[in-house]
């Protein structure tokens, strides 16, 4: 493809302008470079993606279903903690469960992170 790509234009180059001034050939030879070029840019970034759509469809699925769990799981700590705690947490240690689900939290991105690059690299 990149052969013809260069042939085109070294057509192009060699044109000289006509005696009747009839510049049809030289639209006609851009109009058709500018189509091999298109779909020269489709045929290297378009037929790529196709092939990886079912692996990044099943990334971001993954993802949607795994921060729907946390969140789930981080909810469920937080109610544990504000019921089965008795009365340690009542008065001005109200925002205990609060913080300690927060850093529940931060430390299971972190967690997450860390197993995700660390797998990462691994591959690499």
């Amino acid at each position: 493809m990149a052969n013809s790509l260069k042939n085109k234009v070294g057509k192009i180059l060699k044109i000289k302008e006509s005696t009747s001034g009839n510049n049809a050939g030289v639209t006609g030879e851009f109009t058709e470079i500018f189509k091999l070029a298109k779909a020269y840019f489709l045929q290297e970034t378009l037929a790529p993606l196709r092939k990886v759509k079912h692996k990044i469809v099943q990334a971001i699925l993954a993802v949607m279903f795994l921060g729907i769990g946390f969140f789930l799981l981080l909810i469920a700590v937080l109610r544990v903690l504000q019921s089965e705690t008795g009365s340690l947490f009542n008065g001005n240690e109200s925002f205990a469960p609060y913080l300690i689900t927060f850093f529940a939290g931060i430390m299971l991105a972190a967690g997450l992170g860390w197993y995700v690059l660390r797998n990462l690299r691994g591959k690499s």
